[in-house]
């Protein structure tokens, strides 16, 4: 395998999650096998010592009561007392004996377990002993031995040591067994655990994968496919949201093809006319006049749309507005100075809101006069056009009404679009242009909304609510 394509592998989300997952049951199986056996080995050990001591501490307490009624030291007491406790135990692993004088005194039938020697020198270590002494030797890591040595005191001041030793080799072995079969389950379990993870990582990524192979797939001009979604988990999630971001790409992509082809047949018509007319000028004095008059109009007209455009194009940068205080009654009013001059109609200023909003004051100006250009070209001379402001619910609602044609119902929903339709004119053949989308991206900039309310031969009243403070609303989103 080429080592490009190994370490492609190896980097991939599925073998370091699939990894992941592997060391994670790794450690978690080694770890509990490992405090199992030594918790096992450690209860092992404490019970011992315990049931140790306990058989002492009984031979002792029973020596202690029997010489209350003894007036001297009988051997023969002591050797028939210590047979009576031996012949009691019935464990095969236990070993006793007593030690008086430094002398092995009485010993249990059975014999030692290998390991543990009594020669002179540990003799007499336990024969001086003075306090109870438990230990273990371990002389591998399955035979190990416990001895527990406890002091024996009588009445007239003889004393003796009580032996007990424990081989614990069964136990341990046994311990062994256990951990033994702990550690072939734990293995099994670890073997499929391991299956179960590939197979459930490769179902869980399979989103992603897809997720790659559809984004590769997408070209300049493609953006129809999609990613089925499956389940509600946090894959899903980045399905969905990787859909709508197609819908938005698609979306935007069409727009955008439909901008440029309608701005094309737009500036198509003036630039012919400016040609066949340039083509055709003669050396009258009067027909050159009349013919740069007709080309400067088309180059204004040319130099509109391209203004237009290059505002929206800035409407999506941050520093698109620049925002003030500003008084709402006075902004009213100067709007409305303004669009009385843009034609002969029966302007009325119906109502003016009071107090401050922070807006740009100039964009808004633009939205207001888009509005009524757009009522202009619905009306005929001295039809009303009434405008008018409002402050209600924490926001500024300026509004433009008309009596003209009204909007066509099939226009409403893609009005505002960027698109330059051939299709969006009005009654009188003229077209609509960006008016409108200029006045959405606005309005939209000061996080406002625009509503429209038309009805055919009735008139049209376009709305638009902005927020008090478009940068507190900014933070509230």
């Amino acid at each position: 395998m080429d080592k490009s394509k190994f370490l492609k592998i190896f980097a991939s989300v599925r073998t370091r999650v699939l990894l992941g997952c592997i060391l994670l049951m790794s450690f978690s199986g080694l770890a509990s096998t490992f405090f199992i056996g030594r918790l096992l080995y450690t209860q092992l050990d404490e019970r011992i010592h315990e049931e140790l001591q306990e058989e002492s501490g009984e031979f002792a307490k029973q020596a202690a009561t029997k010489n209350i009624q003894a007036d001297r030291y009988s051997s023969k007491y002591l050797a028939d007392m210590f047979r009576n406790f031996v012949d009691h135990e019935i464990d095969q692993h236990k070993y006793y004996f007593l030690i008086v004088n430094n002398h092995i005194y009485q010993t249990s039938e059975r014999k030692l377990p290998n390991g543990f020697y009594l020669d002179k020198t540990t003799l007499d270590s336990l024969s001086n002993l003075s306090i109870t002494e438990t230990r273990k030797i371990e002389l591998d890591i399955n035979q190990v031995i416990y001895y527990n040595a406890m002091p024996i005191y009588w009445q007239n001041g003889q004393r003796g040591i009580l032996v007990v030793v424990f081989d614990a080799t069964e136990d341990r072995q046994s311990i062994m067994k256990v951990m033994t079969v702990i550690i072939e389950v734990t293995t099994c379990i670890f073997v499929i655990s391991s299956i179960a993870a590939m197979i459930d990582t490769k179902y869980i990524l399979q989103p992603l994968q897809l997720l790659t192979t559809t984004a590769s797939s997408i070209g300049d001009t493609d953006l129809t496919k999609r990613i089925p979604v499956r389940g509600q988990n946090e894959i899903a999630d980045l399905t969905v949201t990787f859909n709508e971001m197609l819908d938005r790409l698609q979306a935007s992509f069409n727009s955008q093809k439909e901008f440029f082809n309608n701005a094309g047949h737009e500036l198509r018509t003036p630039l012919t006319i400016i040609r066949v007319n340039l083509e055709m000028l003669s050396d009258d004095p009067q027909d050159r006049k009349e013919t740069i008059a007709l080309v400067t109009d088309e180059l204004d007209r040319i130099s509109r749309y391209v203004n237009d455009m290059i505002l929206l194009a800035k409407s999506e940068r941050p520093d698109f507005l620049i925002l003030e205080t500003v008084s709402l009654s006075d902004l009213t009013q100067e709007i409305y100075s303004k669009v009385t001059a843009l034609g002969q109609r029966h302007w009325q200023l119906v109502n003016v809101g009071k107090g401050n909003i922070v807006c740009d004051r100039h964009r808004l100006t633009q939205v207001v006069m888009n509005l009524a250009q757009n009522a202009i070209q619905q009306t005929q001379f001295g039809d009303p056009i009434s405008i008018g402001s409002l402050m209600k619910n924490g926001k500024a609602l300026f509004w433009v009404q008309d009596c003209g044609s009204g909007i066509d119902p099939s226009l409403e929903a893609v009005i505002f679009d960027r698109a330059i339709s051939g299709q969006n004119c009005t009654k009188e053949g003229e077209r609509m242009g960006l008016g409108l989308a200029i006045v959405k991206a606005i309005v939209e900039a000061h996080r406002g909304e625009i509503n429209l309310v038309s009805e055919p031969e009735r008139g049209s009243k376009f709305t638009i609510a902005i927020p008090i403070d478009p940068a507190c609303e900014m933070l509230r989103i």
